[in-house]
């Protein structure tokens, strides 16, 4: 719940008023659990994956690479998380702590930003990985581009907006927060349309990588079910960007803003979600895995083509009609 540090300091409840009661301290202490525990395991993910000489085998040193920077976000939006939610573990002890309002009020607000950058650059990937550019709507070259700027402009206006309206300047600080939850909203159903449709194209009209990789690298993890994980936690950051715009409309009296059970349930309840579904998928991992894959099949065809063309000359008959 971001507020104005002029009109709190101007209720004779201090910064309780603006929170409507003071926080959980029960609440606060179990987000603070959930969000290091994934941010211990994604880091534990991406170290495991960066130092395996087995995995690093599988795809080249660029790939790597894009894999595990791909994450960082991530791991920035859960210590956000945890930084707001130490916030509001001290705002429990004392509603008048400003520096605490001001540490709670911007992390949580900016966290599913950063979260939301790390599904643009997975889905690109996924995209590439499947060799299927035609299919999606952006292409891939503009793809992540798009929109993680699209992010990165949400995430200044909402900081820039967060600043001014806990430093005093409500007014503006409210618009510009709003302007960054608007700009989020828009990408999002944007993506959330680009990745449909991709879906669905590849589905109608698969390729040889798509068809073959339907249930590899397994049955639980491949890309129909990456696809449909990076499809879940978009519609979770969409609903949290939507409430948090509700809230923002409404203004500070409204019945959203005092109500924190929201901002648990709709905020960082959607958020611990997310992150639970991220760190559950192991996505470094995967998309080594999927690569490796992708690669395999297409050296395999390599061989049964040139083979092809060698048996025709031979004997006028490609490998593929005697197999």
């Amino acid at each position: 719940m971001l507020t104005s540090v002029k009109e709190s300091t101007s209720t004779s409840n201090g910064f309780q008023y603006y929170y409507g009661g003071a926080p959980s301290k029960g609440v606060s202490y179990n987000f603070i659990v959930f969000f290091t525990l994934h941010l211990i395991i994604l880091n534990y993910q991406i170290i495991t994956i960066a130092c395996s000489k087995k995995k690093k085998a599988f795809v080249t040193k660029k790939q790597m690479t894009r894999y595990l920077c791909m994450m960082i976000p991530f791991c920035v939006g859960c210590l956000f998380e945890t930084v707001g939610f130490v916030g509001r573990l001290l705002s429990s002890h004392d509603v008048n702590n400003l520096s605490a309002y001001i540490m709670q009020s911007t992390c949580i607000l900016l966290a599913p930003t950063l979260f939301a950058a790390t599904i643009y650059m997975s889905f690109g990937e996924l995209v590439k990985t499947l060799r299927v550019d035609e299919k999606s709507l952006i292409k891939p070259k503009y793809l992540t581009k798009t929109f993680v700027t699209g992010d990165v402009l949400s995430f200044l206006l909402q900081g820039s907006g967060g600043g001014l309206y806990a430093s005093g300047s409500s007014s503006t600080g409210r618009i510009l927060i709003l302007a960054g939850l608007f700009v989020q909203i828009v990408f999002f159903v944007l993506f959330c349309i680009v990745e449909i449709v991709f879906y669905y194209r590849v589905e109608k009209h698969p390729n040889n990588i798509s068809t073959v990789t339907r249930q590899l690298p397994s049955k639980l993890r491949n890309w129909r079910t990456y696809s449909g994980m990076l499809f879940l936690v978009s519609i979770l950051i969409l609903i949290r960007s939507i409430y948090r715009t509700l809230e923002f409309i409404q203004g500070f009296d409204g019945s959203i803003a005092r109500d924190q059970g929201l901002l648990y349930v709709l905020d960082s309840g959607m958020m611990n979600l997310a992150a639970v579904l991220v760190v559950s998928f192991n996505i470094p991992d995967f998309m080594v895995s999927f690569e490796k894959q992708a690669n395999d099949f297409e050296d395999m065809n390599t061989i049964i083509n040139a083979y092809d063309s060698k048996s025709q000359d031979a004997i006028g008959l490609p490998l593929r009609t005697l197999i």
